[in-house]
């Protein structure tokens, strides 16, 4: 069983993490077998309102969360806020010390750049930050849909965290895999 937490904030963009929720969820109808269990985490088990006023109650706080083996990071106006919250960076860090992939979505991959996990490495986000990015001096901007450097990944704007998502189901399950769940949704990757 492989354990995918998405963590979730206010302001968080939708599609960044109900994408990759998505494919994620549909590799458990390939067939009897459940394979992954994917949950939202927040800082606090309270409503979450996001960017365009989806309001989401998070399956776990940062104290409850179980052991994560993928974590993803949304982006969204709310990433100003959170890429600063000292809470967030120690669950994120403290996660990543253990996680198979730490991954990120549009702009949050400037969480992960505050917590100090790009640092000498590739990385990307939306189109429209790549300028934010390439202020960072430790880390290297790239212009790619998604950027794999050891266990961490980034991905541009919304779609290209799908095109991760299933990266991941590839990576973790096989081509097959990633072909069902691709076939499964209607979606051309």
């Amino acid at each position: 069983m492989i354990n995918i937490g998405i963590i979730i904030f206010d302001g968080a963009e939708e599609l960044d993490f109900v994408g990759p929720y998505e494919i994620f969820s549909i590799m458990n109808t390939l067939d009897d077998q459940k394979r992954i269990n994917v949950f939202t985490i927040a800082e606090k088990k309270e409503l979450v309102k996001c960017a365009n006023n989806l309001k989401v109650m998070p399956d776990f706080s940062f104290e409850e969360a179980p052991e994560i083996d993928v974590l993803l990071i949304p982006g969204g106006d709310g990433r100003r806020k959170e890429m600063h919250n000292e809470t967030l960076r120690d669950f994120v860090l403290k996660t990543a010390k253990t996680a198979k992939y730490t991954t990120s979505v549009c702009t949050g991959v400037f969480i992960l750049a505050e917590a100090g996990l790009l640092d000498g490495k590739k990385a990307t986000t939306w189109k429209g930050v790549l300028n934010e990015l390439d202020n960072y001096e430790k880390i290297e901007m790239v212009k790619e849909r998604f950027v794999v450097e050891g266990n961490v990944i980034t991905s541009a704007g919304v779609t290209a965290g799908m095109d991760m998502a299933l990266y991941l189901v590839e990576v973790l399950f096989g081509s097959d895999a990633r072909k069902f769940v691709a076939e499964e949704i209607e979606y051309k990757y």
